[in-house]
């Protein structure tokens, strides 16, 4: 059974450890100041905030370090041994919707994505997720079984599920001239 360890809190790293653990993965959640890996661990499921004071990036290296060399399968393809998935709130990516501090925190997390795809490959695959605030284990579980098993996708920031709008006075009015639907 494969084991992942789940960083930061909230109604979506909780989701995130529902859904791993009705996939058949062994599931240990970090608590604050617990920094360490067992050595046993595949996945890192990373809520924003965790990303932006280093942790992740610290766990993900020390991930790759650990883990084995990338291998090829029975294709020639290489398969990376680990991943990290990120888990970002489709809200906080909507400028005015909420706080600026878990936009911040995204922009971070998202910007980190494109730098750790390069650096941690071929050990390990990084990618995000960002959910609309309304999934269920329903809708994350499929994404998450398909995502941890796309041995070719990595780099990538998926969205699951609409992404939140700011109601406006002039969305959808095209009698402004210039203004498209």
């Amino acid at each position: 059974m494969a084991q992942a360890v789940i960083t930061g809190g909230g109604p979506l790293a909780s989701l995130g450890a529902e859904v791993l653990a009705g996939l058949g993965w062994r599931v240990r959640r970090l608590v604050p100041g617990d920094d360490g890996l067992s050595g046993d661990e595949t996945l890192l499921l990373a809520m924003a905030p965790s990303v932006t004071d280093g942790s992740v990036a610290r766990l993900a290296q020390a991930m790759a370090d650990q883990l084995p060399p990338a291998a090829r399968d029975g294709d020639g393809e290489m398969r990376a041994p680990g991943q990290v998935v990120l888990l970002l709130d489709s809200a906080a990516q909507v400028p005015g919707l909420g706080p600026v501090e878990p936009a911040v925190a995204q922009a971070a997390a998202l910007r980190w994505l494109a730098d750790a795809a390069l650096a941690l490959a071929p050990r390990l695959r990084v990618n995000a997720l960002t959910c609309n605030p309304s999934i269920g284990a329903a809708d994350l579980a499929p994404v998450l079984a398909w995502l941890t098993t796309a041995h070719a996708v990595t780099g990538q920031a998926l969205t699951l599920g609409p992404v939140p709008r700011l109601a406006s006075p002039w969305r959808g009015d095209t009698s402004r001239p210039g203004h498209f639907t």
